[in-house]
C-alpha cells in the first residue's frame, strides 16, 4: 500500500543552545545590578549631602536663636536702665522742692523764733516751733506769706507757754508749696 503523506512537513525547531539564553540574561541582571548600585550610591551620597545641610542649618538656627536670646536680654536691660534713669530724673526734679522749702522757711526765719518740727502732709507742710514773743511769730508768718513759693500761710495756733520762770510762745503754722 502506499501512504501519501498531504501534510506539510512539519519542521521541528531546534531548542535554542542554553548558552544562547543565559548569556543575555546574565548580562542583563548583571546591568540592571550596577545601575541599580549607582542610583543607590547616587541617593546614599544625596541622603548624606542633606543630612549635612540639616546639621548645618540646625547649627545656624541654634546660633540664631542663642543671637535673638541676647538681644531680648539686651533690651529687657535697655527697659530697666531707662526706668532706673526715669526713677533718678524723677528723684532729681522732687529733690529741688524739698531743698527749697527747707531753704526758704530757714531764710525766713526771724530772730528770737526757732522750729521744733516740720512735716508734710499731702501737700500741706506743718510747722511748730518756739517764739520769744507773739510779734516774732507775726513776723516769721508774714515772712512767709511773703515768699514766692509758699501759698495758703496760716497761723494755726500760739498759745503761751513758761519754761523755767521764762515766758514763751508755742505755735503752728500751715502753708502749701506752689
Amino acid at each position: 500500500m502506499i501512504r501519501i503523506n498531504l501534510l506539510k512537513e512539519r519542521k521541528v525547531k531546534k531548542a535554542m543552545p542554553l548558552q544562547a539564553v543565559i548569556i543575555p540574561a546574565v548580562a542583563l541582571t548583571v546591568i540592571t545590578l550596577v545601575v541599580l548600585g549607582i542610583y543607590t550610591f547616587s541617593l546614599n551620597s544625596n541622603i548624606t549631602t542633606l543630612k549635612a545641610e540639616k546639621a548645618e542649618k540646625e547649627k545656624r538656627l541654634n546660633e540664631i536663636k542663642d543671637a535673638i536670646k541676647q538681644v531680648e536680654s539686651f533690651e529687657r536691660d535697655n527697659e530697666l536702665y531707662r526706668q532706673m534713669a526715669r526713677t533718678i530724673e524723677d528723684l532729681k526734679s522732687r529733690q529741688v522742692l524739698p531743698l527749697r522749702l527747707l531753704d526758704e522757711v530757714s531764710a525766713r526765719l526771724p530772730q528770737g523764733v526757732w522750729l521744733q518740727s516740720l512735716s508734710d502732709n499731702g501737700g500741706t507742710i506743718n510747722i511748730q516751733g518756739t517764739a520769744f514773743t507773739n510779734p516774732n511769730i507775726v513776723d516769721y508768718v508774714q515772712n512767709l506769706k511773703n515768699s514766692k513759693y509758699f501759698t495758703d500761710v496760716t497761723l494755726l495756733e500760739s498759745r503761751m507757754k513758761t519754761f523755767e520762770g521764762y515766758t514763751l510762745y508755742e505755735f503752728r503754722i500751715s502753708f502749701r508749696m506752689r
